[in-house]
């Protein structure tokens, strides 16, 4: 049975604490790795369900981070392939995995024809393959897991087998500073355990009210208490889409964050917004990433700047690498000695 996440690891303490007798030997278990641009705050959490085997609980050392939506045709997928691309470039190892289980199209926006998807990972009277196996190198430096389509089977999995590809997220950490999904539209079950497994919910929405009413339905389901009486435990963040201007996106979150204030008693994060722009258009139409179809100019800078919030939200510290200016006059040279 589905479970919800453990609370977060506070950014002070870089251990989780797990509610066992186990606590001092996972304390044991963390480990860290050293990139030349990446410092990621270190979290670890267990698999947010039970195992019928009785083995130890397998522990998740990378963020995860969903892209998720109330209302389709919000731009996630495009936003999400954007983001890895961006990320990627900050040299940080980014997989994003593509959770829609029944219509999925992050590979038709990075130009790419796989022959492997998600339905492999659990597939019946087949061995069973990792999504390490089936991630593919995508064109922004990021790597995508295919997800499927057309398969009624996967579009309605049963909660065991959800469980199972939630389990399997985890063959992808040692080739991962960050997890992404790519959820599908809408409060379908399928949906909200991907965004569940997540340590951040960037929730995307455009200024029309129908995808702001669908927003703060997503938001309030996630507040709301499972059945085992627990709440969704990872951090929650909005990412305003086809915006006219900065006025009007920040009314849009306003709105939201109002609404939330006063009726969930919690306030979501704003991680970024981004003009409307036919770039994106023609970046689908082309099927490849914006950034990678005009990497200068208004959009790219909105997106990089909505990519490091999202990350450093996600528990991933960005470290920029030092620059140093040359000496402009002879007193300056002076001066450095």
């Amino acid at each position: 049975m589905l479970n919800t996440l453990a609370p977060m690891a506070s950014r002070r303490d870089p251990f989780y604490s797990a509610p066992t007798d186990q606590a001092s030997r996972l304390r044991q278990m963390v480990t860290s790795f050293k990139q030349e641009y990446v410092a990621p705050i270190a979290t670890q959490r267990s698999v947010p369900f039970f195992r019928p085997d009785d083995k130890p609980l397998r522990i998740r050392k990378v963020p995860v981070v969903a892209i998720t939506s109330g209302k389709g045709g919000v731009g996630k997928t495009s936003i999400a392939v954007n983001v890895a691309t961006a990320l990627a470039q900050r040299h940080i190892r980014v997989t994003l995995v593509d959770a829609d289980l029944g219509l999925a199209n992050a590979d038709v926006l990075c130009g790419m024809s796989p022959t492997r998807r998600l339905e492999t990972v659990i597939e019946v009277g087949s061995p069973r393959k990792g999504l390490d196996q089936i991630a593919i190198d995508a064109p922004g430096g990021f790597k995508l897991v295919p997800g499927s389509v057309g398969i009624a089977r996967m579009a309605n999995l049963p909660e065991a087998e959800r469980a199972a590809l939630l389990e399997a997220v985890l063959d992808l950490e040692e080739s991962s500073d960050l997890v992404m999904f790519d959820t599908g539209a809408g409060l379908s079950e399928g949906v909200l355990s991907f965004v569940r497994f997540s340590d951040l919910a960037a929730v995307v929405v455009t200024p029309e009210p129908t995808s702001i009413a669908d927003a703060y339905a997503t938001l309030k389901l996630l507040r709301q208490p499972q059945r085992n009486g627990d709440q969704f435990a990872g951090r929650v963040g909005i990412i305003v889409n086809q915006a006219m201007n900065e006025e009007e996106a920040r009314k849009t979150f306003q709105r939201i964050a109002t609404t939330c204030g006063t009726f969930l008693k919690f306030t979501p994060e704003l991680l970024g917004w981004l003009h409307k722009d036919e770039l994106v258009t023609d970046a689908v139409k082309s099927r490849t990433a914006a950034l990678l179809k005009q990497p200068q100019g208004r959009f790219a800078s909105e997106l990089r700047t909505t990519a490091c919030k999202l990350a450093r939200e996600a528990g991933i510290k960005l470290i920029d690498p030092v620059q140093v200016e040359r000496p402009k006059g002879w007193l300056s040279r002076l001066l450095q000695g």
